[in-house]
């Protein structure tokens, strides 16, 4: 119990419902501390692939604005799930931020490198960090369920990554590797039903 060992714990999330998770409630707090992180870092990601999108590179090449368009849907997808898990344990998602103000651990554009390799190097830092909190979930708040959406978001990440990987190494652009070949065809990367 390492995680939430050293934090102020009297400090508590607003809980408008008590569910029966078999969690007791310094470790949902502990967990929802973890989304919380998480939904910060999304965000932050999400900022960073709009700002992709409107860039002035980006509206010259034909097919990237579809491209980016993608990745901010599938973005807004993972935000969501992690919401929806976060409001499972209890806590009401509009107080988050509000109660567990949190700076996020991505970096942003730095202007020296491609803004997709800064986007690849983002999500390789997300699929660090969502392996290292799916990791505490499991071993020491005890949350399988966490841990089993946290390794699906994890799974969306790498193939966003896949994708952008693959379009950065296919570089210059042309006929043979438009950015509409690398737009998959289905949007939602996370299978509700799994859940």
């Amino acid at each position: 119990m390492k995680y939430y060992a050293n934090h102020n714990l009297n400090i508590k999330p607003d809980i408008f419902n008590q569910p029966d998770l078999r969690l007791n409630h310094n470790i949902r707090f502990a967990v929802v501390k973890i989304l919380n992180q998480l939904m910060v870092d999304e965000a932050f990601l999400y900022g960073e692939t709009n700002k992709a999108q409107r860039d002035e590179r980006c509206l010259n090449v034909p097919g990237m604005v579809t491209f980016y368009d993608v990745q901010c849907t599938q973005l807004k997808i993972i935000s969501g799930e992690i919401v929806k898990r976060a409001q499972s344990l209890g806590i009401n998602a509009d107080n988050m931020d509000r109660e567990f103000p949190i700076q996020t651990r991505l970096s942003e554009h730095s202007g020296s490198v491609s803004i997709i390799a800064d986007l690849i190097a983002n999500h390789q830092n997300m699929i660090r960090f969502l392996r290292q909190d799916a990791m505490i979930c499991s071993e020491e708040c005890s949350d399988n369920v966490t841990r089993d959406i946290l390794l699906d978001i994890l799974c969306s990440h790498q193939k966003m990554l896949k994708i952008l990987d693959d379009y950065e190494s296919a570089k210059p652009v042309s006929e043979e590797n438009n950015p509409r070949d690398f737009i998959p065809q289905k949007t939602s990367l996370i299978n509700k039903n799994e859940i």
